[in-house]
């Protein structure tokens, strides 16, 4: 049964060797309370975070914590590359449940991750979720690459016209309503980005909200990234 924790949390070394020595990570085992007031700490800082969800693809697009990236456990070791700019971040892990989270920790702690919080599970606690998916900007620029989507610049039309990633369609901010009455269909799904994951979050709920699904949010804000950038189609 689903139930509230207690707001505490239980400190877990992991010890790793190798060769030449012994490395020591704290781990947190933490409830559903410390890990709401801990994420609510690292997003008011402004800091890097990563909510990494290692449920099957399944479990996660039926829904997830606001935020989370989905990499499924046994998938984790070969694709920790997509993650190891992150590994100096605050990082929140949780599965069905502990235990199963444990093992990514681990697989985490191994690959130079420091600062590990292991979260109940969705077993073990009924968050609030999202139905959008969240995305690093590598992978959601090689979807946009492919033509197949329609994709969403939500940000102000000046930011817009000075740069762009190409073929993105500009919904400004506060005319999301008006583009949602005559929104386009699209058979693959909508690429949504915004200065940042906040603002991208926010018009990909309202878009679930009336009806749409298939939306993937780019994680990272865009103007971190000009690189990707245009300023024409």
């Amino acid at each position: 049964m689903k139930k509230n924790l207690p707001f505490l949390f239980f400190a877990v070394i992991v010890m790793l060797f190798s060769s030449c020595n012994r490395q020591e990570i704290v781990v947190y085992d933490i409830s559903p309370d410390r890990f709401l007031f801990e994420y609510s700490k690292a997003k008011e800082s402004d800091a890097d975070m990563l909510i990494l969800d290692t449920r099957s693809d399944f479990e996660y697009s039926i829904g997830h914590f606001n935020g989370a990236i989905n990499i499924p456990l046994k998938q984790l070791p070969v694709r920790i590359e997509e993650i190891a700019d992150l590994k100096d971040a605050t990082t929140f892990v949780y599965d069905l449940d502990v235990d199963k989270s444990f093992e990514a920790v681990k697989i985490l702690a191994k690959n130079g991750f420091t600062k590990i919080f292991n979260c109940p599970g969705t077993e073990e606690y009924e968050y609030e979720y999202v139905l959008y998916n969240t995305i690093r900007i590598q992978q959601f620029v090689e979807m946009a690459k492919t033509g197949k989507y329609t994709i969403i610049d939500y940000r102000i039309k000046s930011a817009y016209e000075r740069a762009r990633i190409p073929g993105a369609v500009l919904v400004e901010y506060g005319s999301l309503d008006n583009f949602l009455k005559e929104v386009p269909f699209s058979y693959n799904g909508f690429l949504v980005y915004s200065t940042n994951e906040a603002s991208a979050g926010e018009c990909a709920q309202k878009m679930n909200a009336s009806g749409i699904s298939k939306i993937y949010v780019c994680k990272e804000g865009i103007m971190d990234y000009t690189e990707y950038l245009t300023e024409k189609d």
